[in-house]
Formats: C-alpha cells, sequence, structure tokens
C-alpha cells in the first residue's frame, strides 16, 4: 500500500488532495486584485482618511470664528452710545459787543442840501472823526470814526458810528474826537446811544 506524498491526505474517495498553505512555495498561490496590489494588504479593512473628519469639524470652526470676528468688528467700531442725562456744555461768553450810535450837531453845520458837515468851531466833527472807547482807568479799549452826517427833519446834522467793544468791563467812557468823554454802564452799550454836541 502506498502512502501520500507529505503534505497531501486523502479525500473520502481516496483520491490524494494537496493541502493549501498560503506562502509555502511551490504550491499555487491566488494572484492578487489591483486594487489590493496597490492599496491595503487583503484581509485588512481600508483606515479610513481624517481628512472628511477634519473638515467636518474645522468647516463650522471657521464659520463661527468668521461670525465671531465680524462681531467684535462691529462691537468696536460701533459708537458710544449718548446719555441724555449728560450734562450740556456751557456757553462761551462773547468777548466783545456791538456797538452802535449817533452824534447828533445842532450849530455850526456846514455842507448843502441833506447832506452836512461841521463849520467854523465843529470843522473837527465830520467824516472820519475818531471815536474812542476807555475803560474806568481811562485806558483806550477801542476805536471808530464817524460816518457822514445828514441833516434830520429838524436841520440837525446826524452822524451814525458803530464799532466792536471788547466786554469785560463795568464803566466805559465814549468820546468823539477831543470834545469830552461821556461814561456809561456796560449794560447801557447794548442799546443805541445817542450824543448831542452844540445844544
Amino acid at each position: 500500500m502506498s502512502h501520500p506524498p507529505h503534505g497531501a491526505h486523502h479525500d473520502p474517495y481516496g483520491q490524494p488532495t494537496q493541502q493549501m498553505h498560503a506562502g509555502l512555495t511551490g504550491y499555487p498561490q491566488h494572484s492578487e486584485p489591483a486594487s489590493v496590489r496597490y492599496g491595503n494588504p487583503p484581509g485588512r479593512a481600508r483606515r479610513r482618511s481624517p481628512v472628511p473628519v477634519v473638515l467636518a469639524v474645522g468647516i463650522p470652526a471657521l464659520l463661527i470664528g468668521a461670525a465671531l470676528g465680524s462681531g467684535g468688528t462691529y462691537l468696536a467700531t460701533r459708537p458710544a452710545a449718548t446719555h441724555s442725562s449728560a450734562a450740556s456744555p456751557k456757553p462761551i461768553a462773547p468777548t466783545s459787543i456791538f456797538v452802535s450810535g449817533t452824534l447828533s450837531l445842532h450849530q455850526g453845520l456846514g455842507g448843502r442840501g441833506v447832506e452836512c458837515t461841521g463849520h467854523g468851531g465843529y470843522d473837527d466833527i465830520s467824516a472820519g472823526a475818531q471815536v474812542i472807547v476807555t475803560d474806568a482807568a481811562s485806558k483806550t479799549v477801542a476805536v471808530g470814526e464817524l460816518d457822514p452826517g445828514a441833516r434830520d427833519g429838524e436841520g440837525v446834522c446826524v452822524f451814525p458810528f458803530s464799532l466792536m467793544v471788547p466786554t469785560g468791563e463795568t464803566i466805559y467812557g465814549i468820546e468823539v474826537s477831543h470834545r469830552g468823554r461821556v461814561q456809561y454802564q456796560a449794560g447801557q452799550l447794548k442799546q443805541p446811544l445817542s450824543l448831542t454836541l452844540g445844544d
């Protein structure tokens, strides 16, 4: 009775069969498909790439970061709320006041028609004569001049004048030419002044 060769055994029908040992030389090997040869070894589960997971987590994070970033910019650039209860700034006091008035000359008149000027002993009273404003210590604080004179309905020659006078004094003196100074309270300068000469 012959013995089967080494590595073979009898099947139920008496025919020897060869045992298939993967990896043993001399035994037929099954060729692997190309997808296996260039991929993972056969019999192992293919490892999934972590890229989809990273993308799944990273995209929402980027969206949240963008939203927070835009919100932070809005908060940084949003103007501060104003409070209606805040105290209003105090008004700045004016540093000068507009002073106006007239000098009425009753005698020593010259000129023709409506236009007039001082004549004789009053020839210093004419358009361009100085109007001097002084403080309580007789210090000059402003200088103006007379405008051209015109006769009113009674034949009086009236010379208008106007100038800016600094505030801060309680007493002011006003003098036209060298005819003497007339004193006024500071509050009186807010109304038109009326000077008279030759009455």
